[in-house]
């Protein structure tokens, strides 16, 4: 048990579940599945979260509506599965927090809103131990500090943590918890007379703060006063950081590089920098940072690259024992703020507002490839502003802002995912054909629903490299007929081929439509096989075959 010291209003907590940061803003289930055993299965017989409805597969439900400015939120889950989150309420000018209390929202105050011209909550971010403590840092802007807010269960309290006159401390902040549940704050510093955007780091010792430099700004280090910091802290203590800068040492065509920059440190004290990502800043630009660690500490860095509605791009790249993967653009027409985090087994997924449909979008990394699931069905224009956290079940939980048109009210919003949605869509209803499906080859087949014939979901094989196959197949007993729907996005050398037993009766290849093919199959046992093959050289398309709506009848 930890002393009365270890948090800055006493002992609160025993261990740190999860971390979660806010930035500033710029129908019915799949068939099969019973409702009472769907609910048990999603809330552990009500502990969890419950929601009013589903919107596709995700359950959905309102926080809050009217005069909700989502964009300023943050998100965080407890070990038994309950939301927390806290966020502003332009209405009765507050600082917010919401609780699931496993059948209802439960509200408190954090802290009141001086001056809303600037508001009290400009940035937040939230750390929860497993008991469902929050620890929150954010922004007064009314005053220019960083504040730092934590929950006993009845009241609030709130304390400052940087506030000099001459500084601007705390614009953008994350905050995390170490192995003995003490706060750990990493934020950005504007000094008025140089106007150089520095950075910070505050680290509470058990009986005050410790305020270390990590950045003064200057040529070397131009932290981006409006880019959104990330922070974690390993089960060592050590202290992981993320942010974008300039630096005037790195030249790109005469520009100088904008760069997401990685810091490490084990004291506070002395930090390790390592440039992630590196660009041209005109007239493209990084514009926020999402930092993950994943279960062996091991960093994953993502952040918002800004070219335009339709190219925007959501860059990403990890580090192991063997160094920084190569940055790789794993979503497109991203908007400048949405949410990140890490499955359980460290891939990347990410929750954002389509630039193009106006969608929301859940994205996630499937072996190679990237598979999105649309969450809201209905255009809105406020769904840019969302966050991500990871259950304990190891699905992931969506807040979001939402405009409802129908209302003409803003509302703050919270979606949990279906059994099935993570790591992708089970085979057999993204084929619509129960059975013993078996794919291999140089990858396997995944569900998707990116690109679907019924408009919900379709398979596909993994991403697949030169000289590379992927094959999906199923067992029938004729006499019997089959029947599906198939495409390909590929270059004509590329071949999406369908056999019977080792007989192949069909090709498709090239840029194409959706297409129906029937076929029968004679009297005996059989396989059925559907096998797209690249060949040695060329890209066209998504490089890929698809397939959906297989039916089998005798």
């Amino acid at each position: 048990m930890h002393a009365l010291s270890s948090y800055p209003f006493g002992r609160i907590g025993q261990v740190l579940f999860a971390s979660c940061r806010s930035k500033k803003p710029t129908s019915g289930f799949r068939l099969g599945i019973g409702l009472a055993a769907l609910l048990a299965a999603l809330f552990g017989l009500g502990a969890g979260f419950q929601g009013t409805g589903w919107e596709g597969t995700w359950h959905d439900a309102l926080v809050q509506r009217g005069d909700v400015p989502g964009g300023y939120h943050a998100l965080c889950v407890d070990a038994a599965g309950r939301p927390r989150i806290a966020f502003t309420v332009m209405s009765s000018r507050i600082f917010r927090y919401a609780a699931w209390t496993g059948s209802a929202w439960k509200f408190s105050k954090i802290a009141n809103d001086p001056d809303w011209s600037f508001s009290v909550a400009h940035t937040i971010s939230m750390a929860l131990t497993p008991s469902g403590t929050p620890h929150v840092a954010y922004f007064d802007a009314a005053t220019s500090r960083l504040m730092y807010a934590v929950y006993n269960g009845a009241t609030w309290s709130n304390q400052v943590v940087d506030g000099s006159l001459k500084f601007q401390c705390g614009e953008q902040n994350a905050i995390a918890l170490d192995s003995q549940n003490r706060p750990h704050i990493f934020y950005t510093v504007f000094y008025d007379d140089t106007l150089d955007v520095g950075l910070r780091y505050a680290s509470w010792n058990g009986a005050s703060w410790v305020i270390t430099t990590v950045s003064t700004g200057g040529v070397y280090d131009q932290v981006e006063e409006d880019a959104a910091v990330s922070l974690a802290i390993d089960g060592a203590g050590r202290a992981h950081a993320a942010y974008v800068c300039g630096d005037e040492r790195v030249v790109i065509d005469g520009w100088y590089a904008d760069i997401v920059r990685y810091a490490t440190s084990t004291s506070g004290a002395v930090w390790s920098k390592t440039d992630v990502d590196v660009i041209k800043p005109y007239p493209d630009y990084f514009s926020n940072t999402y930092l993950k660690l994943d279960s062996a500490g091991n960093p994953h860095v993502a952040a918002t690259l800004l070219v335009d509605r339709v190219n925007n791009a959501l860059r990403y790249a990890s580090r192991s024992a063997g160094g920084w993967s190569k940055v790789a653009s794993i979503a497109k027409g991203v908007p400048g703020q949405l949410g990140f985090m890490l499955s359980g087994d460290g891939r990347p997924a990410a929750a954002y507002g389509d630039m193009m449909s106006f969608n929301l979008v859940f994205g996630a990394q499937v072996g190679k490839a990237w598979v999105t699931e649309k969450v809201k069905k209905t255009g809105t224009t406020g769904s840019g502003d969302c966050r991500l956290a990871l259950g304990p079940d190891g699905r992931a939980f969506l807040s979001y802002y939402y405009i409802n048109t129908t209302l003409n009210q803003s509302e703050l919003r919270l979606a949990q995912a279906a059994p099935g949605l993570w790591p992708g869509v089970p085979l057999p209803g993204a084929l619509d054909c129960n059975g013993k499906w078996q794919t291999g080859g140089s990858q396997s087949w995944l569900g998707q629903t990116s690109e679907t014939h019924d408009g919900v979901d379709a398979a596909r094989p993994d991403v697949l490299g030169h000289n590379q196959s992927s094959w999906l197949s199923i067992a029938v007993q004729g006499p019997a007929k089959i029947s599906f729907w198939w495409k390909t996005s590929s270059e004509k050398g590329d071949k999406l081929g369908f056999y019977v037993d080792a007989t192949a009766k069909a090709t498709l290849s090239g840029i194409g439509v959706w297409k129906q093919k029937t076929f029968d199959i004679v009297a005996g046992d059989h396989v059925v096989k559907w096998e797209f093959k690249r060949n040695a050289s060329g890209s066209a398309g998504l490089d890929t075959g698809f397939v959906d709506q297989v039916k089998i009848t005798k």
